[in-house]
């Protein structure tokens, strides 16, 4: 996860990477993106699911998934950097 993190610019070389399990750390990631999540459940197998959308409409930009819920936060937050850098391009 931190060399996909580190990959799409949401998280620095050297910078202190807190272990799997942190909420904080999770959050601080998604605070970088500026934009609104919330959670939105489990999914039918038991994955955790976190959706990104966009504060000027309310449309889903990226979901993710993970088997906590800082997992699903950090994989929706590189899937919607993924989504910038793809609308930059």
């Amino acid at each position: 996860m931190e060399k996909r993190l580190m990959e799409v610019g949401l998280c620095q070389k050297g910078e202190e990477i807190l272990p799997n399990g942190q909420i904080s750390f999770a959050w601080k990631i998604l605070a970088r993106l500026g934009y609104p999540g919330r959670y939105s459940g489990r999914t039918q197998d038991g994955l955790h699911e976190f959706l990104i959308v966009d504060p000027a409409t309310g449309n889903l930009l990226a979901t993710g998934k993970g088997n906590s819920v800082e997992d699903a936060i950090c994989e929706a937050s590189i899937a919607a950097r993924l989504l910038e850098q793809h609308e930059v391009a």
